[in-house]
């Protein structure tokens, strides 16, 4: 618990061994440090002779106060690593609190590649059912990252980052080593982002100050401004109910459109300024449609359909007139990846370090 001394938002931890009966303690430590704990299952206890001992393993997240964190509960793929003590999953709102951040804890088997590369395997199948949101997961893998079959399919196929890997290999450096075991240390505790949580990683370090026994933690500093890309969508026109109006001989057509086209031009050529040209073109449309469709949409004046089928923007409110946005226009919406129109961008949590393994 050495890190919760840091500005650290939301740690990832491994190997807690915390039980229902320690809770407590360990919860009241953690509020004396500003921080609350987001559990993952609780470890049983063992007998020996005649003390009760807490098993090994547990994984759990420790969050700023200030946090809007919250345990998410494990699904069918992920259940019997949850009651295994070897993964959790914590969702972490931002901006407004309509988007999150998701964070697993993976705790790793000791020795046993195996039984590790199905909980790693899992885990990411598991997180691919989320969609297109910001996703990291950090643990104790207990293997390194490029000796895990399933950790490099994830890398080779574009949707995960190694992100202490790849922070490295910016600075042409070899990635560090995290756990202390022997002289030469091996990297087994990493965090991996998918592609929507890497655009938002703007630092990456392993803290070697720290007295944690062995491990050396892992920090990410995301940017959660970077998740919030915008980009223009077109408003695609609403359809006329064409189909009910009467047939008209084509050279009558053709006149009744031509009458209306001349009388834009000539209100164009008179209009001051792109606005006032333009009005002048979308009041020659509405008056077409309103005689082509023989009196279905209404005569002169407000009607119900036209209301409907307009625009927005404040020259349509105004005059009540059919705006570019609604009628085959180039007005633009803002959305984020996940959709739906955002009325302002979010500033990171907290402001600090946001993730972290240890």
């Amino acid at each position: 618990m050495e890190a919760w001394g840091r500005k650290v938002d939301l740690l990832a931890l491994q190997e807690v061994r915390v039980c229902e009966r320690d809770r407590a303690q360990a919860e009241g430590e953690a509020r004396s440090r500003g921080k609350r704990l987001v559990w993952g299952r609780m470890q049983g206890q063992t007998r020996i002779k005649t003390a009760l001992r807490t098993e090994y393993g547990g994984v759990a997240f420790s969050a700023a106060t200030e946090l809007p964190a919250r345990a998410v509960p494990p699904g069918e793929l992920t259940k019997r690593h949850w009651e295994k003590g070897r993964f959790a999953h914590a969702q972490v709102a931002y901006g407004d609190g309509r988007r999150s951040l998701s964070m697993m804890s993976i705790y790793g088997v000791v020795s046993d590649e195996d039984a590790t590369e199905e909980i790693l395997a899992d885990t990411l199948s598991y997180a691919a059912t989320l969609g297109d949101v910001p996703i990291l997961i950090a643990g104790d893998f207990n293997v390194e990252p490029e000796e895990s079959p399933i950790l490099n399919a994830a890398v080779q196929s574009g949707k995960w980052v190694d992100v202490g890997s790849t922070w490295a290999k910016q600075y042409a450096q070899q990635p560090a080593a995290t756990c202390m075991a022997s002289k030469k240390g091996r990297r087994i505790d990493a965090i991996f982002a998918n592609s929507v949580a890497a655009v938002a990683i703007s630092g990456v370090n392993v803290l070697t100050a720290e007295s944690i026994p062995t491990h050396r933690p892992v920090v990410v500093r995301l940017d959660l401004e970077r998740l919030e890309q915008r980009y223009p969508q077109l408003k695609l026109p609403r359809t006329f109910p064409v189909a009910d109006w009467s047939a008209m001989d084509p050279e009558e057509e053709f006149g009744m459109a031509e009458k209306w086209a001349k009388e834009a031009a000539h209100r164009y050529r008179a209009a001051q300024g792109v606005d006032a040209k333009w009005k002048t073109v979308c009041d020659a449309a509405e008056q077409y449609l309103l005689e082509r469709s023989g009196g279905l949409l209404g005569h002169e004046g407000e009607t119900r359909l036209l209301q409907k089928t307009r625009g927005a923007g404040a020259a349509g409110r105004e005059a009540g007139h059919l705006r570019p946005a609604e009628h085959g226009g180039d007005e633009s919406v803002e959305k984020s990846p996940q959709g739906g129109r955002q009325a302002r961008r979010f500033a990171p949590v907290g402001g600090g370090e946001p993730a972290c393994t240890a």
